[in-house]
């Protein structure tokens, strides 16, 4: 059962993980994503949930890298909400309760 801690705000949230995927409980319009990471080298994967019958493996998804610790992010233009979710799976967080993310969002 996924673990992990979500921050609405007017127009962002933050969310802090434990275990598990993360889905967004509301579909957002995306202007980016901040990644503070545990460690170096940590990777976030990030994918759109769909609804229709698109393979998981196709859904569009970022990558964000953290080289050397510092916190990066990415920018979107979003034209409609999305619902987006973190794919623990496929992410590899050194410790993932050590991490932050936050996505910025059109409210």
């Amino acid at each position: 059962m996924p673990v992990f801690t979500e921050y609405w705000g007017v127009n962002q949230v933050q969310v802090v993980l434990s275990s598990g995927d993360w889905t967004s409980s509301r579909k957002i319009k995306r202007k980016g994503v901040k990644f503070a990471p545990s460690a170096a080298g940590d990777i976030l994967i990030v994918k759109e949930v769909r609804t229709d019958t698109t393979e998981k493996g196709s859904f569009p998804a970022t990558k964000l890298t953290a080289t050397v610790g510092d916190t990066v992010g990415c920018l979107f233009h979003d034209t409609i909400p999305v619902t987006v979710m973190i794919d623990m799976a496929a992410s590899s967080l050194s410790v993932p309760s050590n991490c932050v993310i936050t996505f910025d969002f059109e409210p």
